[in-house]
């Protein structure tokens, strides 16, 4: 989901793992040299998420790092196989009233883009999402009340645990 800090996460959990990060949206703002917002409007949706699977595939054989996905990164269904074939998935859960709230000074969310009422938009991307998304992951974490770092210490903690790692 847009907000729920799947970058902010991958960043710590990159440094405390020393792995690298592949975080799929700021790899395509580098390749097209513009935001995703940007990229968004300029090529649409659908272009968009071509460009997107292209990246997820990319990165997907690459091997130890943490990978960032966007939100919409599982919407289409080959993403899905590829994503849970021999990868460990942790859905980034968040509450409708914890994304608004870390959304409260961004205005780059393309999704977001024309409703004036984010909580109804986000509720409306997360009953189209979550089942997606627990569909692909192996572990679900919660960030209400967590931090960037907590979050991946928890995911640390989870995987540690598991002995996965």
């Amino acid at each position: 989901m847009p907000a729920c800090g799947k970058s902010s996460i991958g960043v710590s959990l990159s440094a405390k793992l020393s792995i690298p990060l592949y975080d799929t949206d700021l790899m395509l703002e580098a390749q097209y040299s513009q935001s995703i917002a940007s990229i968004f409007r300029d090529v649409g949706e659908t272009q968009f998420r071509m460009y997107e699977s292209d990246k997820i595939k990319d990165v997907i054989g690459r091997e130890g790092g943490v990978i960032s996905l966007g939100g919409g990164g599982v919407l289409a269904l080959p993403n899905r196989d590829i994503i849970k074939n021999n990868n460990l998935v942790f859905y980034i859960e968040a509450s409708v009233q914890t994304l608004v709230r870390n959304l409260s000074d961004d205005s780059s969310r393309p999704l977001l883009e024309g409703h004036k009422d984010k909580y109804k938009r986000l509720m409306e991307l997360l009953n189209q999402r979550d089942a997606i998304y627990n569909e692909c992951c192996n572990f679900v974490i919660n960030i209400d009340e967590l931090s960037p770092h907590e979050a991946a210490k928890k995911i640390i903690s989870k995987i540690t645990n598991e002995n996965i790692i």
